[in-house]
């Protein structure tokens, strides 16, 4: 993860970042849970490998349709597997989170785009490594 997106995650209250180009999640002390977001089935696994005992896995990022998961891993250190589909009842959560000023969605904005960008307004993240969110404006 480049430079911004590991600031804007720690001020955000991320107590570990990785930038898994260089970096390994083994090096930290073991989480109790994983939310793993990039779908990436390396990501993945290591993710799994580097939880605490009795831990939490949460696959989010959508991947292909078949990964390979540590087993032997899961079963020994009896961790919980799960997924979401498209963030099933997180919004009221989400919505009272931002609405109560507890999560500032505009640090994460870093691009605005109109309309006639909209690829480039979707490839951004391929060209820029501090790329986090953009925002594309239907009428802009």
């Amino acid at each position: 993860m480049p430079a911004l997106p590991r600031r804007i995650a720690r001020s955000l209250g991320a107590t570990d970042v990785v930038d898994a180009r260089t970096e390994s999640v083994g090096d930290l002390a073991p989480p109790e849970v994983l939310l793993e977001c990039s779908g990436f089935p390396p990501v993945i696994g290591e993710g799994i490998r580097a939880l605490d005992r009795a831990g939490r896995a949460v696959l989010v990022g959508m991947g292909g349709d078949e990964v390979a998961l540590p087993l032997s891993v899961v079963q020994e250190r009896e961790l919980e597997v799960t997924g979401t589909f498209r963030y099933a009842n997180t919004w009221p959560t989400a919505i009272t989170l931002v609405a109560s000023g507890r999560v500032d969605l505009d640090r994460l904005v870093t691009g605005h785009y109109g309309l006639a960008d909209a690829e480039a307004s979707l490839t951004v993240g391929r060209r820029d490594p501090d790329s986090v969110k953009v925002m594309l404006h239907p009428c802009g």
